[in-house]
């Protein structure tokens, strides 16, 4: 079986849909599973509409049904064929706006809607082109995940019904449009693997059934060599590992969901990174198999915050690092580079959020906070790099000739990145500096 994950860009317009129509009937001999997002911008406006019945009390689902009408109208199908999820959002939303208040689980609820439309939608559009198709819920074929609403992960379990429900579609004509980023914990309420978890339901399916491949559809080239809106000479990568992937998604790139890796390539399913737009192009593998390349790519995260906690007694050292690792944890603080002192500990936060505002408040009982905003994270990736130290040193000569200081700076024990901090307004400037050095 073939997995194709297509998300929410390569399905923004009717032209799209007709495009990626044509790549599955290609390609139907290899028995396509199709993971499918929500239509682009739908999760947001879901989201978004939520909070505001919190607000004001007020449900306003009409853009995002509109939306879908008109989408459904372009494609020749029945503009009210979406009319019974519309009153069950529109139910939800109600109740949200009556109850004054938004739990992570009613939340995850009402943002499954964005994809539970997009799959009817799709596959709906599929049956009309002759293609015989079925729009699945990912929980209806078997995905259980924990109960961590907004970021919840598939249960090991799950497993053998996934495979043993997909695997009926071996023998069969039929295709199945499957719902990403939504499974069902086990009390059967409605869970999301946070934003981009389609990624993360495609390599789960995927190795669920064994498939030959993963395909990851995307309006992009493939991986880049670096953001091609700050350099424009930016490269294909034609392969990387799952190391170097890893830690693409660790600091953000956009490009992969977090923790959709693993669970095909630890089994040695190829995963692929495609263009929709040019699906000739051979894209980006990630495999467990390196190419002797030095340095793949150059990452960026910017908005970050560095965090400065000191103790002013040395003897409250390692009490002080105890205590801010458990904080951070408790309140599911999300943190990159750390270091520590014998009177304090430094780390980088990806976003200053509630979360993180909550900790320090905790951390201030103890220790004093120092807080600079407006951060930005660089990260050069390769697992070459141990072997390079020459290129290193030429970075950091080229950074200190533009006028560009480094802060927290930190090489990993596997040499496969090294990744410091810069202020915002230096991530361009930095970033191509880097990129002429290493690829030039």
């Amino acid at each position: 079986m073939l997995i194709m994950k297509f998300g929410g860009r390569t399905i923004a317009t009717p032209e799209r849909i007709r495009r990626i129509a044509g790549l599955i009937k290609q390609r139907l001999s290899q028995k396509p599973v199709v993971i499918i997002s929500a239509l682009a911008g739908i999760t947001d406006l879901l989201e978004r509409s939520a909070f505001q019945a919190v607000s004001t009390g007020k449900v306003n689902f009409v853009p995002i049904y509109l939306k879908h009408e008109q989408m459904l109208e372009k494609l020749g199908l029945d503009p009210c064929f979406l009319e019974g999820l519309c009153r069950d959002l529109e139910a939800a939303g109600r109740g949200v706006s009556l109850l004054k208040e938004l739990t992570p689980r009613t939340l995850d609820y009402i943002l499954s809607f964005g994809e539970r439309m997009a799959a009817r939608l799709f596959a709906a559009y599929l049956s009309k082109q002759g293609i015989q198709a079925e729009a699945l819920d990912a929980y209806a074929i078997g995905l259980k995940t924990d109960s961590n609403f907004g970021n919840a992960h598939p249960l090991a379990s799950s497993v053998s019904s996934i495979r043993k429900r997909l695997n009926r579609y071996r023998n069969t004509k039929a295709i199945p449009v499957v719902t990403g980023f939504i499974g069902k914990d086990k009390t059967g309420e409605i869970t999301t693997l946070g934003r981009d978890g389609s990624d993360y339901t495609a390599s789960f399916i995927g190795s669920a059934v064994d498939a030959e491949e993963i395909q990851i559809w995307r309006d992009v080239p493939g991986v880049m060599t670096a953001d091609p809106h700050l350099v424009k000479n930016a490269l294909v990568v034609k392969s990387i590992t799952l190391n170097e992937a890893s830690e693409l998604v660790y600091y953000g790139t956009g490009v992969l969901h977090p923790y959709m890796l693993a669970p095909a390539v630890n089994k040695g399913i190829p995963v692929k990174i495609l263009d929709m737009m040019n699906p000739d192009l051979p894209g980006t593998i990630i495999s467990n198999r390196g190419d002797g390349k030095k340095i793949k790519t150059i990452a960026y995260k910017k908005d970050a915050v560095l965090i400065n906690a000191v103790s002013p007694e040395i003897f409250h050292h390692r009490r002080l690092v105890t205590n801010v690792f458990e904080i951070l944890t408790r309140h599911g603080v999300f943190f990159h580079l750390l270091t520590s002192s014998e009177i304090s500990v430094s780390f980088i936060a990806g976003a200053e959020t509630p979360a993180l505002q909550k900790a320090l408040r905790e951390i201030k009982m103890f220790a004093r906070v120092d807080i600079m905003k407006n951060k930005a994270i660089i990260c050069v990736i390769g697992e070459g790099m141990k072997d390079n130290q020459k290129t290193i040193g030429r970075i950091f000569g080229g950074l200190s000739a533009l006028g560009v200081k480094p802060e927290m700076m930190s090489y990993n024990p596997l040499k496969t990145n090294m990744a410091f901090t810069v202020g915002n307004k230096d991530v361009a400037k930095t970033v191509r500096k880097i990129h002429n050095i290493v690829f030039n």
